[in-house]
């Protein structure tokens, strides 16, 4: 996992722990060990659609919330909890995860300022995208988001 992921999803943890909730259920994660590697999965009704190189990944089992400068966060799937805190491990765990995190809303729910991380199983690298990447909210339940100039592009669609 990149530096820059790692610190987004160390953010992520953080975000979970220390922000207001939405009106939404209380967002939760399970720690669990696989193969000997301790891996922390997300649960909850969110799930992610995600586009990229022409597939379609569906990463379930997550959460969307407000923290209290009222932006939004979407977490979902599992993340392999030594590597989000920088250690060096020898085994790693390809787990399908997703993190979107919006600031600086411009108007209604369009966000112009957002950062993705995602991974997914196999031999696929681990992703992240910032700025110029995009995402709309729809009544805080749903949305979509782009980076078309992330490499590779992706887009999607998240519901909570």
């Amino acid at each position: 996992m990149r530096v820059g992921t790692a610190l987004l999803v160390t953010g992520v943890l953080a975000v979970f722990a220390s922000t207001a909730q939405a009106a939404a259920p209380q967002p939760c994660m399970h720690s669990r060990t696989f193969a000997g590697v301790r891996y922390n999965e997300f649960c909850g009704p969110a799930s992610v659609t995600l586009h990229v190189r022409g597939e379609t990944y569906r990463i379930s089992a997550g959460f969307c919330q407000v923290d209290a400068d009222g932006n939004f966060h979407v977490t979902a799937g599992s993340v392999d909890a030594e590597k989000a805190v920088g250690s060096a491990l020898r085994k790693t765990l390809r787990l399908p995860f997703f993190s979107l995190l919006t600031a600086s809303r411009s108007h209604g729910g369009k966000y112009a300022m957002v950062d993705i991380g995602y991974a997914l199983p196999g031999d696929h690298p681990p992703g992240e995208a910032a700025s110029p990447a995009t995402a709309t909210v729809v009544g805080g339940t749903h949305g979509s988001f782009s980076a078309r100039y992330a490499q590779p592009p992706i887009s999607g669609t998240f519901h909570c």
